[in-house]
């Protein structure tokens, strides 16, 4: 349940809002889109990660959830360049 208090509750929604609206993008933009996404949500994860090592927490999985959305976003990066090399 959100908080009043969560400091990356906007960031997330923002995150959520981009891959809904990427769902929503003509073929030739949807993967621009999720790279975004996913560029943002790796970086919304990480300041999270540190916030709570700062804190003394664990944050461990969301490191992980950081280091996951990095390695989507740069899996299409690499998708997009073979694509448009193959054109």
């Amino acid at each position: 349940m959100a908080r009043a208090d969560n400091a990356f509750l906007v960031p997330d929604l923002i995150i959520s809002g981009l891959l809904i609206m990427s769902a929503f993008l003509p073929p030739a933009h949807v993967v621009r889109g999720m790279i975004l996404a996913y560029g943002m949500a790796a970086g919304v994860f990480t300041a999270a990660a540190f916030s709570a090592l700062v804190r003394g927490e664990p944050g461990m999985v969301t490191m992980v959830a950081a280091a996951g959305s990095l390695v989507v976003a740069a899996l299409l990066v690499v998708r997009q360049r073979a694509v448009s090399v193959a054109h």
